[in-house]
């Protein structure tokens, strides 16, 4: 439903991913454009002092996971954090 409905937002995204992975990662080198899905798109909303944290989530099927932040930093709040467990764990 989200291809269907923001084809042109999920175009800008591929092309970034393609770009990234081609710099950083190659895993996509050999996948056709095509064969690429959108598996889950969601939207929140944070509120000062909200988060999403959940030491034990992981993303399951997924090859690549993204973020996008729609919020301008520099405007919109004040601090923030991004956190990832590494491949070792």
């Amino acid at each position: 439903l989200f291809e269907q409905l923001f084809s042109q937002l999920r175009s800008k995204i591929y092309n970034i991913v393609r770009k990234v992975d081609a710099e950083k990662w190659g895993v996509l080198k050999s996948v056709p454009y095509e064969h690429l899905r959108i598996r889950v798109a969601e939207y929140h909303s944070m509120l000062p002092g909200g988060h999403l944290s959940d030491p034990e989530h992981y993303d399951l099927d997924s090859l690549i996971t993204i973020d996008i932040m729609l919020a301008d930093p520099s405007v919109d709040f004040d601090g923030g954090l991004l956190c990832m467990r590494s491949a070792s764990g």
